[in-house]
């Protein structure tokens, strides 16, 4: 039996669509990781449309204080001012812990969203 090539093209395009969706949709999850640091990982655009799910996860990391928290940037693509806010909230929240945060390998263009926005007195930065 042969291969439908529009069937496997549908496919690929389809399995695109869905992670693109799910990356808008899910732009952040975090987990406890060593020492009790609250670990977050980011992903995707971080805009208006999703700011709030992102704030979501920060906060809920920082819900029983964590030793330090960890928001890993390495798979933004895009973080706007308005996605930034849940930044903001992080670190409000931590300072007023004393909870260290510190970012991972953020782009360039996060980076200057977070320095814009007069966080990097509250962040640590780590790269690679």
């Amino acid at each position: 039996m042969g291969r439908d090539p529009c069937g496997i093209g549908a496919s690929v395009a389809l399995g695109t669509t869905l992670t693109l969706v799910w990356t808008t949709a899910h732009p952040a999850r975090w987990r406890t990781g060593p020492q009790g640091a609250a670990v977050v990982y980011l992903r995707g655009e971080i805009s208006a449309s999703n700011a709030d799910q992102a704030r979501r996860q920060i906060t809920a990391a920082l819900a029983t204080p964590p030793a330090s928290l960890e928001l890993h940037l390495a798979k933004v693509t895009l973080l706007t001012r308005d996605g930034a806010q849940g930044f903001l909230t992080a670190a409000r929240i931590a300072h007023e812990q004393g909870i260290d945060v510190t970012i991972h390998n953020p782009s360039p263009q996060a980076r200057t969203t977070l320095r814009d926005l007069d966080l990097e007195r509250f962040l640590t930065y780590r790269d690679k």
